[in-house]
């Protein structure tokens, strides 16, 4: 697969965490809007189709899976416009107190997941995240 030359019309949407809830929606509502969206999922399960989606593999607790998914972007896509930090898990949601180990795994994922994936977008190591309006 080449490079997706994407028309100036239209802008590319980076979005963690696509397959279900807010994600989900997010990535419909864009595409309904005539964005492409490259959507990401720790499963790459998506529940739904389209042309101008490109679905992705990321779990961002995997050092391994956030170098694939740069490299995955980095050859195939020429630019992002919008990125949208999405993907996080809450395994303590319906309890009082979190649990040491699942906080932990929580902040691995939400925080220095995140960071990991989102810096290599930033500093022009691979695809330039688009910093117009």
């Amino acid at each position: 697969m080449g490079k997706k030359t994407v028309k100036k019309m239209k802008k590319t949407v980076l979005l963690t965490g696509a397959s279900k809830g807010i994600g989900r929606a997010l990535a419909q509502k864009m595409l309904s809007k005539g964005y492409y969206v490259i959507g990401t999922s720790r499963t790459q399960s998506f529940d739904f189709n389209h042309k101008n989606f490109f679905p992705l593999k990321l779990d961002l607790s995997d050092p391994r899976s956030i170098e694939n998914t740069h490299k995955n972007i980095f050859t195939n896509f020429d630019c992002i416009d919008i990125l949208i930090n999405n993907a996080g898990i809450g395994p303590d949601l319906d309890t009082e107190n979190p649990k040491r180990d699942s906080f932990s795994q929580t902040f691995d994922v939400n925080v220095s997941g995140t960071v990991f994936f989102t810096e290599p977008l930033l500093n022009g190591k691979g695809l330039p995240l688009q910093t117009r309006g």
